[in-house]
């Protein structure tokens, strides 16, 4: 009986925390942005014509993306500036975004004008002296959605990184312990012999790691039906 009451009270606090998050996460959300400030595709990497009476931003041409500091940049390793009108940045700078120059979606800003340091994945990148990692790291941080670490490449946002990273670390490194233990528990019967203690402390650790890998596996199950079919938390899939 208790152990039934404590479980319940288990997945109370966990349906409790998760509500607390998507309202934090909801109230974290960037404004809407207002249609008359200016015109974007948030499927495409192009805006619409600009309208300048409506303080609109241009569209800029081949390889170049709109930066609110320089305007039209170029996508470029080496950093110049020959003119005021004719800027060259560097590759791939992140700018920041604001909403009277909206840049244009998925170069460098997030939707909705969230404003993100600049910085170049390159200078970071660069430091590796593998050249395979190095490759991977500039790989990863193409879409500013993923950074690259000293474990690899994982996903900056907080739902990703709960989702595709650390669920999945968690339930590797908990099926191989219980596979683990229950070698171990499989090595205890088979060299037991005559000793009926050591079979039955094989079969407790065989047992028990059946039980916690069966625990993974429906937590696991409970956590996706939460985070995705009752809260429909964003970014968890």
């Amino acid at each position: 009986m208790k152990k039934s009451i404590g479980l319940w009270l288990i997945i109370f606090v966990f349906i409790l925390f998760f509500s607390s998050y998507k309202m934090a996460f909801a109230q974290t959300d960037p404004p809407t942005p207002n249609p008359t400030d200016y015109k974007f595709d948030i499927s495409g990497p192009t805006i619409t014509p600009p309208d300048y009476s409506k303080n609109e931003c241009p569209i800029c041409g081949a390889g170049q993306f709109w930066s609110s500091d320089h305007g039209c940049c170029k996508f470029d390793i080496n950093f110049s500036s020959a003119s005021s009108f004719n800027i060259v940045c560097e590759q791939p700078s992140i700018e920041v975004c604001t909403y009277d120059k909206f840049c244009i979606s998925g170069k460098g800003c997030l939707l909705g004008g969230t404003k993100l340091s600049t910085f170049n994945p390159s200078e970071l990148c660069n430091k590796l002296i593998v050249p395979e990692e190095n490759s991977q790291c500039l790989t990863c941080m193409q879409d500013n959605e993923h950074v690259w670490t000293a474990i690899g490449c994982i996903p900056i946002g907080l739902a990703n990184l709960i989702s595709s990273y650390l669920v999945k670390l968690v339930m590797s490194i908990g099926g191989a312990a219980g596979f683990l233990v229950f070698l171990y528990g499989s090595y205890l019967i088979l060299t037991s012999g005559d000793d009926v203690e050591r079979v039955k402390l094989g079969r407790k650790y065989i047992t028990s790691s059946l039980k916690g890998i069966i625990l993974i596996i429906f937590g696991f199950l409970i956590f996706r039906i939460i985070t995705v079919d009752i809260l429909k938390i964003p970014g968890f899939e």
